[in-house]
């Protein structure tokens, strides 16, 4: 110590009213939604049972389009196109190392557009803006009315000065929250209706004919959902079964996959076989169309495609998975094909090339759920099995994996809505459920219950209106995916296929 320096006295802590907690690195997001989450039957975070919130999903959509007028009155955009790029989910994502193969037709694939820029240049060279009236105050579109009252429709009121597209926008496009019945509208009685993960029974026709196409065993059933009809369109030989169902052409054409490896075209109208045509060794469980080509997959790995113009049987055959191809999905805009295998990989060809595009192998199980979007260019959805129970978004363009959520479950089908960005996914092993997801969220909108085993088949109507699934239960349920109008509902939820027994 210093003989000449003071003691000094020790320093008083200074203390503070408040802690406030670092909040660097913390996932508050996360924090609150495993605090405010409920436990499924199993122990499990169960997403299935939290539907979205009505109230919360038509004030965010309020906001959205009072957003979407916003834009439109100050940069000149059209609303319908501010609209649509609202909750366009973007296609630019980290790279990531993948098993991915790229040929030669992939490098000139066009990359997904970028949003478009408000300034543009003028051809003196000098930056513009396309914006009408650019400072106007906040205050001004602050009364405009978002559910199409007298501040748009006129009558001196702040919305009475909209341009006439934002005044059509606000008109045509009422806010409405969605409302999907939980109980099934009908319930057929569809007996011998296989419980296998593997087969593919059950499709709507195209068009608007309203036909609902279902294998049972050696048969292939039409049933009319306006008349109540039922059709046997074909019966095979004895020993053979039904094991895939599809159709071709615009609903006139209905093309069936037998245990046996062949491929048959009815004609729906007459009852006659078209087309009987050979080619694999084991049970089609597969089949999807692009335009004239029918492909089909089957246990015996092969890959076959079909020119239904021509004599041949096949035009292309190979190899395409080292297991049963069990998912099989064309591409019409893209022209790619999507295949899944018991393999776990799911693949992704352009054209009639042999050589895959894309090989993922993310998923940890069978991949047969598999859906192309109708909404964004190149997103295709992939569903896996039982040890997988992951749903797993793609960028067909570049290659790249979007997204991938836990779906508590094995998928066993999934189908987007033509209507709106919802996913639409049937569960198998220990859930029996349909569940609505909204895109890109995947918060689950409702859950749809009722069959007492897994669901494996699913199809939806042409018209976006009508989900039909069948389970090992047999029964088929047919669910109304918009409203119904009370006078077109029906007396008796349960109808019978007596001519099926």
């Amino acid at each position: 110590m210093d003989p000449f320096r003071a003691p000094a006295s020790p320093r008083r802590s200074k203390t503070k009213d408040r802690f406030i907690t670092p909040r660097s690195g913390a996932n508050l997001e996360q924090a609150f939604s495993i605090a405010n989450s409920t436990k499924g039957p199993f122990g499990h975070l169960d997403a299935a049972f939290s539907p979205i919130d009505t109230k919360q999903e038509e004030s965010k959509l309020a906001k959205e389009k009072y957003a979407t007028v916003l834009k439109s009155e100050l940069f000149g955009d059209s609303p319908s196109s501010s609209a649509s790029n609202i909750s366009l989910t973007s296609f630019d994502s980290p790279e990531r190392p993948s098993p991915i193969r790229h040929s030669a037709s992939v490098l000139s694939l066009p990359t997904s557009p970028r949003r478009k820029r408000e300034i543009v240049h003028s051809n003196s060279g000098i930056l513009k803006s396309t914006a009408p009236r650019l400072f106007r105050s906040e205050t001004d579109l602050s009364d405009i009315s978002l559910g199409g009252g007298s501040a748009v429709n006129g009558g001196g009121g702040v919305g009475s000065s909209l341009r006439p597209e934002s005044k059509d926008f606000l008109l045509k496009s009422p806010i409405k929250p969605r409302n999907i019945p939980s109980t099934p509208s009908k319930i057929l009685d569809a007996p011998t209706l296989v419980d296998d993960f593997y087969v593919n029974l059950l499709e709507w026709s195209p068009g608007i004919s309203g036909r609902l196409a279902v294998g049972l065993r050696g048969h292939a059933y039409l049933w009319d959902s306006e008349t109540g009809d039922v059709a046997d369109i074909c019966a095979l030989e004895e020993g053979d079964d039904v094991t895939s169902i599809s159709w071709i052409g615009n609903g006139e054409h209905l093309v069936v996959g037998t245990k046996s490896g062949f491929v048959q075209i009815y004609d729906v109208e007459t009852g006659q076989r078209l087309r009987n045509m050979a080619g694999h060794l084991d049970r089609v469980g597969t089949l999807s169309s692009n335009n004239h080509i029918l492909s089909s997959g089957s246990r015996d790995q092969q890959l076959i495609h079909r020119d239904v113009r021509v004599k041949a049987p096949y035009i292309e055959k190979f190899t395409a998975h080292h297991g049963e191809i069990c998912g099989l999905k064309w591409s019409t805009e893209l022209q790619q094909l999507a295949t899944g295998g018991n393999d776990n990989k799911l693949k992704i060809y352009s054209g009639l090339v042999n050589e895959p595009v894309y090989v993922f192998d993310d998923h940890s199980s069978a991949v047969k759920a598999i859906d192309w979007s109708p909404h964004q260019r190149g997103l295709l959805a992939s569903g896996g099995g039982y040890c997988d129970r992951t749903i797993k978004f793609w960028n067909t363009l570049n290659g790249n994996l979007l997204n991938s959520i836990d779906a508590n479950s094995q998928v066993c089908n999934m189908t987007w809505s033509p209507h709106f960005k919802e996913l639409i996914t049937t569960q198998g092993n220990r859930f029996h459920d349909i569940v609505v997801w909204k895109y890109p969220t995947m918060k689950p909108i409702t859950t749809l219950r009722g069959h007492a085993c897994r669901v494996l088949h699913m199809s939806i109507s042409p018209d976006g209106r009508t989900l039909a699934t069948g389970s090992g239960d047999q029964t088929l349920r047919l669910w109304k995916m918009f409203d119904v109008d009370n006078g077109n509902k029906d007396d008796s939820i349960v109808e019978t296929f007596p001519q099926l027994r």
